[in-house]
């Protein structure tokens, strides 16, 4: 698959003054410059025209007419919001498909994202991902905007099982300050982004980063301008079926795997850290357990029947 603009800039190494103002106008502004031309761009980051075609030649496009016919696909995914999804699923045939239909093609389009996710997440990326979250020195933040906002929650809540400093970051920007009151040193975040980028996620991963710690991505955004600020990019692929959203069932196959490989790395802690589980959960009765609610309705052993 051919490499999207921003992946070519992740992949720089040294960038000129000229060309690192380059690199800012297409990351900060790369919707408004699929629609630009030579000199409008070149205006943007003040740089010569001539510097622009070197620079576009230094990221691997033939030149300035393929590399905007390249740019403007890369951004017809990110502009993909979910109205211009309901249009599409609304311009069906005039058979529309029965409900047994829908199912079958959301299942087979489910499937197809979870192979093609297993193909796009490189093992070693992987494997740094289980690395960091097993290094307990680190606390751990987890977030998510948007609808990734309960796969934050989710993944934050079964961590928990396996390591202390476990956290839910809420992506809200009068309350992060309180939030990461806590932070230390080399906190890892743990970010969710799918489909379009939110600013305030981006801002937490800047914050990371300059605090020295590492951040964890998972995407479905190859082309996301999150990815330069990861240490771990995680991409999965989120298409939809016949519906009008996109699918996280790739993205939560991940993060259960991530989960998975975590597991033995804390075997030893974790039967201690679930029998304290259980002792709280028994002294605030948390949970109803069948036999023993059904003896107390009858009256027996746990005292009188309540009715």
């Amino acid at each position: 698959m051919e490499k999207k603009l921003l992946e070519r800039i992740a992949q720089l190494d040294r960038l000129s003054e000229s060309e690192r103002r380059l690199a800012e106008v297409f990351e900060r502004d790369i919707r408004q410059v699929a629609f630009m031309n030579l000199v409008g761009i070149a205006e943007r980051a003040g740089v010569g025209t001539a510097t622009v075609t070197r620079f576009i030649r230094k990221l691997g496009y033939p030149g300035f007419i393929a590399f905007m016919k390249a740019l403007r696909e890369d951004t017809a995914e990110m502009l993909d919001s979910p109205i211009s999804q309901y249009i599409r699923a609304t311009h069906w045939d005039e058979n529309v498909p029965e409900s047994a239909g829908i199912l079958q093609a959301h299942i087979e389009s489910v499937a197809h994202n979870l192979h093609q996710s297993l193909a796009s997440v490189p093992p070693d990326m992987f494997e740094k991902a289980v690395d960091l979250l097993a290094d307990t020195r680190r606390q751990v933040y987890v977030t998510g905007g948007g609808a990734a906002e309960p796969l934050a929650a989710y993944f934050t809540l079964l961590a928990q099982y396996f390591r202390d400093d476990v956290r839910l970051l809420e992506p809200n920007a009068g309350s992060v300050g309180h939030q990461l009151a806590g932070m230390r040193p080399r906190a890892l975040l743990v970010c969710i982004a799918y489909h379009r980028c939110s600013r305030i996620s981006m801002q937490m991963m800047e914050l990371f980063r300059r605090c020295g710690g590492a951040v964890v991505l998972v995407t479905d955004r190859g082309s996301s301008p999150l990815i330069r600020l990861a240490d771990v990019p995680l991409v999965v692929h989120s298409e939809g079926g016949a519906g009008m959203f996109s699918s996280r069932a790739a993205g939560l196959a991940l993060l259960e795997a991530l989960l998975a490989a975590l597991m033995p790395r804390r075997q030893d802690a974790i039967p201690e850290r679930l029998a304290r589980m259980e002792e709280v959960f028994s002294t605030i009765d948390a949970f109803a357990y069948p036999e023993a609610e059904s003896r107390r309705v009858r009256g027996g052993p746990e005292g009188d029947p309540q009715t």
